[in-house]
């Protein structure tokens, strides 16, 4: 020591404190306690995709009290080709529902099925409703002359004359049959019908009075037409017949009378022969008829006569 200085050999003096564990000295050499330290954190920041066969990295682009480490991560070698997979099934896509939405709102579609078997539902919203438009013949007149989007008043006219000339052609394509005509002015168009040909063979969609009364021509054309091949026949008359079908053997029945000639034509000549005729007198004869002079006789295809001929006679033949 020299004047008020004091010096000495530090490492001598903390050999020696060593040595003699002196705890006064040790005390004398201990600093104040520091502040508490900031808490560490660790956060992982981003993590890259390196190249195949690249070494890993890692970096802190935090702080050391909040560190924030950035990882690069090499890809590993590309593996062999796997195992075929099966055959998965055909997709299919389908329409589901279509609903109209609320004017304004977004149109949706849903999958209302599976991956495999779509079905797809969809909504869609309606326009605005739109301003209603009451126009006169006037306010048409007076619309002024000049240009409307690049179209004049006058050629916008003409045009709507056109479309409703064109509407009209096109529907005179499908008036009835024989006749229909196209009247009335622009909104009150309407179709007249009137009766049709029996055998137009025209392009035009016929009315359901022209159907209704060809088919029933044709089905008892057709029935009568079958009847006449088979053998069928009949005349419903004073003196008439009934002719029966050829398979049910072709009998004929007829029937008639006369007044007083004695003589008696058949309705229908039989083909073959007249089995039988049976007759009653009708009328009053004065007492001069009996049963002798009322028999049949002369019977043929054709026809009888009776030995008197002053009475009335009723008669039925049969034959084939």
């Amino acid at each position: 020591m020299s004047g008020n200085s004091l010096s000495f050999n530090v490492v001598e003096l903390l050999t020696a404190v060593t040595a003699e564990e002196d705890d006064n000295v040790a005390v004398l050499l201990k600093g104040p306690q520091g502040a508490k330290g900031a808490t560490g954190t660790i956060a992982v920041g981003t993590i890259t995709t390196l190249a195949a066969g690249s070494k890993a990295t890692v970096s802190n682009v935090g702080t050391n009290e909040a560190a924030i480490f950035d990882f690069g991560l090499p890809q590993g070698a590309l593996g062999a080709t796997g195992p075929k997979g099966a055959t998965g099934a055909t997709a299919t896509i389908a329409i589901g529902t279509i609903t109209t939405l609320a004017a304004g709102s977004k149109a949706t579609v849903a999958n209302a099925g599976t991956n495999e078997a779509a079905i797809f539902n969809f909504g869609i919203p309606k326009g605005d409703t739109g301003s209603a438009l009451n126009a006169t013949a006037t306010d048409i007149s007076n619309i002024p002359a000049g240009n409307i989007t690049g179209v004049t008043v006058q050629a916008a006219v003409n045009e709507l004359d056109t479309s409703i000339t064109n509407v009209k052609k096109s529907l005179a394509n499908y008036l009835p049959l024989a006749g229909g005509t196209l009247t009335g002015a622009l909104g009150t168009t309407t179709i007249t019908t009137t009766a049709p040909a029996a055998r137009d063979n025209t392009t035009k969609v016929p009315n359901t009075a022209w159907l209704w009364g060809n088919i029933q021509s044709l089905v008892q054309n057709c029935i009568a037409a079958v009847a006449t091949a088979a053998g069928f026949g009949i005349l419903l008359n004073a003196n008439g017949y009934f002719q029966f079908l050829s398979w049910l053997g072709g009998c004929v029945i007829q029937w008639g009378y006369d007044g007083s000639s004695g003589t008696y034509t058949f309705p229908l000549v039989f083909k073959t022969t007249c089995f039988q005729v049976v007759g009653c007198l009708y009328g009053g004869d004065g007492g001069k008829c009996s049963k002798n002079r009322m028999t049949p006789t002369s019977i043929s295809t054709k026809g009888f006569t009776i030995p008197y001929a002053g009475c009335g006679y009723r008669y039925i033949a049969i034959g084939y």
